[in-house]
């Protein structure tokens, strides 16, 4: 929608030199919307040529906050929980079930899809949200990285491997001695379900530890992103010589007529201007 506002102040001046005839329009005009304004001379300027200039208009930074990433939590595992074996003359081959091996997460995507969703749709500086967001991403999936090749993987590997020799040490007594142990079978398979329970316990204690410390870490960094998140504007205004509390206005024109002109308002705006053009 094209908005019309009033000419504040409109100066004509006329200079008539040897070969040349002009007239000099100066005035000051106001757009309270965003939007394309037209503006008229109140006189006929041929060719006419516009310069127009905006007054700096108020500006608060906004903070922005980024919500909290859920706490991680690793449900308990139940693999080998509630053991129940029938007690059969002739008992079937008793097989285990390898406990799942716990792989490493993919740190640096899962970060930088969490950290992008937390600071929402920045606009045209996306691009400026995406590069704070880079480095921290990165690093932060390293470092985590690191403490998994570390600290966790070689915990869960000698665990895992401790589970799986006693599935297999299992499988071969209760098979090797099925037809000879039927009366005491359910004491064994007792003893059996209480080592596997105590040693999953332990692998589950094993892995909130270590989740519980980079969770840590994750709050830390969240921090540390939410505060750059927010240097980041007025870093931009310190490089581009601005004063914190002043936006930009930058004025555009277009449609020059020997009437008048159009100016892009960016909302409460108010130019002032010269136009300078042929009688």
């Amino acid at each position: 929608m094209v908005v019309r506002p009033n000419i504040l102040k409109t100066v004509k001046s006329k200079v008539d030199l040897d070969i040349l005839d002009i007239s000099v329009v100066r005035g000051e005009a106001s757009a309270p919307s965003a939007g394309w304004t037209r503006t008229e001379f109140g006189t006929t300027l041929k060719s006419a040529q516009v310069i127009a200039v905006g007054e700096v208009r108020n500006a608060t930074f906004i903070d922005r906050s980024i919500t909290r990433l859920d706490n991680i939590n690793v449900s308990p595992l139940s693999m080998f929980k509630n053991i129940s074996i029938p007690n059969l003359a002739a008992l079937p081959t008793v097989s285990f079930r390898p406990l799942e091996r716990i792989t490493k997460p993919d740190f640096y995507n899962d970060l930088k899809a969490k950290f992008k969703a937390s600071m929402g749709d920045w606009g045209v500086f996306n691009a400026v949200r995406d590069c704070a967001i880079e480095p921290v991403a990165r690093t932060t999936a390293f470092g985590l990285s690191l403490g998994w090749e570390f600290m966790i993987q070689p915990s869960l590997d000698k665990v895992q491997n401790f589970v799986d020799g006693i599935r297999s040490e299992i499988e071969s007594k209760v098979n090797l001695l099925k037809t000879t142990v039927q009366s005491n079978f359910g004491t064994l398979t007792s003893t059996i379900n209480t080592q596997v329970n105590e040693t999953i316990n332990n692998i589950q204690l094993v892995i909130n530890n270590a989740v519980g410390a980079l969770d840590g870490k994750i709050t830390t960094q969240t921090t540390a992103l939410q505060n750059r998140a927010n240097q980041t504007l007025r870093d931009l205004y310190d490089m581009w010589g601005l004063t914190p509390g002043i936006a930009a206005t930058p004025i555009h024109v277009r449609n020059i007529t020997e009437t008048g002109f159009e100016w892009l308002s960016l909302g409460n705006t108010k130019i002032h201007f010269i136009a300078i053009g042929g009688v």
